[in-house]
């Protein structure tokens, strides 16, 4: 069951900033945002997501629009991060069937 998107999308300035949060180096940036979206697309796979895809983008930008609202965010690793929103969306979803399965 996929979630349903907030109003709010990514903005440009907000990926950019989240690239930046990633990484100094453009092309490692992009680098590393391809591996954290392919793990966690294994993630919400793995925990029978019907829409892993969906989630995993969901996840990517609802940590990308903390970072552009100026959180700071201390991880040793940013995939940390983004696995700890990730298992807050998946018991979202979780939630959400169990409801429309009653």
């Amino acid at each position: 069951m996929p979630l349903t998107k907030r109003d709010q999308s990514l903005t440009g300035e907000g990926f950019r900033k989240l690239l930046s949060w990633l990484d100094s180096d453009q092309e490692s940036a992009g680098e590393k945002y391809e591996a954290i979206r392919r793990r966690l697309i294994t993630f919400f796979t793995c925990h029978g997501s019907q829409a892993p895809d969906e989630e995993a983008d969901e996840t990517i930008d609802r940590v990308a629009r903390r970072i552009a609202a100026g959180e700071q965010v201390q991880a040793p690793d940013p995939y940390s991060y983004f696995h700890g929103v990730a298992r807050l969306i998946m018991k979202e979803v979780w939630r959400i069937t169990k409801k429309q399965e009653s």
